[in-house]
């Protein structure tokens, strides 16, 4: 036996009741004892007893049901079996008759839950794992989730769509924290409402924030953690949020190592880039970058270096060194109404707040 909130969170988490923006404590503690699947034949339905699941797919409805008498006649057998839910799924056709049982059995007193396209029998087997044995279909959903994820990173895709992979499966607004603890992507689920406000807390109090915050490991020979994997929500975290959270933080680790990467090689990149377009004349200009003493100083020398390069364009600014440079070092065109290059100079000054050096044109 299992509850039906249980079910709902780890399961199919996106279904929304119909009728209501969220379940009922009292019916979301309604025990479910097994699962049944409508069937596009007679009878619809191998059994039907107190405390079954029903499944019902728009598909099968459309031919078990195609009429409005029809529909009727089984949101009837479904409130004489008395079911704690009716788990309606989209698919290829039945969308109406979907609409219809929704509203009659919503009327007869039962639990409705609307779910997007998914595959029925797949549904029906999970549930009954989970009412089996319940830690191996936990295991077995956060081995998917962690598939997911190594298809997404094998092809690239990059830390926004891990988020959303996370998101969506879960059925929870997510955030992926670099090392400074700054969102780097953040995805809230459309068809989970409370999510929007979920997100919006935690940008006016990121810190303050979060049902659960999982620590990502940082490469090895490393300080401190590489980020966080963060979960929003007023609900307390679940047993497969946390397994899933265990088994998924490595494979952010690698993706957080993969994109820091690949911006130290676009970095040494721009180090070969020709001088600024605009010039000659041009001037050389130096300000110190700071003490580096820890991984943090680093990682805002790097957020520094990014918001110089938004100052000028790029055919009158060019940046040389890197992060780890002693200096700021940059190489700037000097425009026929400063000669001199001073202009400039000052402009960079007040934006870093510390002297800089200019060369002779």
């Amino acid at each position: 036996m299992a509850s039906l909130h249980d079910l709902h969170r780890t399961l199919f988490p996106t279904a929304r009741p119909i009728g209501a923006a969220e379940l009922s404590a009292d019916r979301a503690e309604r025990e479910v004892g097994w699962v049944r699947v409508l069937k596009p034949r007679v009878p619809a339905f191998e059994a039907l007893e107190t405390g079954d699941l029903a499944i019902i797919p728009g598909a099968a409805l459309a031919v078990v049901a195609p009429g409005a008498a029809q529909i009727e006649e089984l949101a009837v057998a479904l409130a004489r079996a008395r079911v704690p839910a009716v788990l309606l799924v989209d698919g290829d056709a039945g969308s109406e008759a979907l609409r219809a049982l929704g509203e009659a059995v919503t009327a007869a007193g039962l639990t409705a839950l609307h779910l997007g396209r998914a595959d029925p029998v797949a549904l029906e087997r999970s549930v009954i794992g989970f009412l089996v044995n319940r830690r191996a279909e936990l295991d077995r959903r956060a081995a998917d989730l962690e598939a997911q994820l190594a298809r997404s990173a094998l092809l690239g895709q990059g830390l926004d769509m891990q988020a959303a992979t996370i998101g969506s499966f879960l059925g929870r607004a997510v955030v992926i924290e670099g090392r400074r603890g700054d969102p780097i992507a953040v995805h809230a689920p459309g068809d989970v409402p409370s999510a929007a406000a979920a997100v919006a807390r935690y940008l006016a109090r990121p810190s303050g924030a979060g049902a659960l915050r999982v620590t990502i490991p940082a490469p090895a020979g490393e300080p401190g953690a590489g980020g966080r994997l963060v979960f929003l929500g007023d609900e307390a975290p679940n047993e497969l949020e946390r397994i899933a959270a265990d088994r998924i933080v490595a494979l952010l680790a690698l993706e957080l190592a993969r994109a820091a990467a690949v911006r130290q090689a676009r970095d040494d990149t721009r180090r070969g880039e020709p001088l600024p377009a605009d010039g000659p004349p041009w001037v050389v200009m130096l300000a110190s970058q700071g003490v580096a003493d820890g991984p943090d100083d680093i990682a805002a020398r790097e957020e520094t270096r990014g918001e110089l390069q938004l100052l000028l364009s790029p055919r009158r600014l060019v940046l040389r060194g890197s992060s780890e440079s002693l200096e700021l070092r940059l190489v700037a065109a000097a425009p026929a109404d400063d000669p001199a290059g001073l202009a400039t100079a000052e402009r960079l000054a007040a934006f870093l707040e510390r002297t800089v050096a200019v060369s002779r044109p």
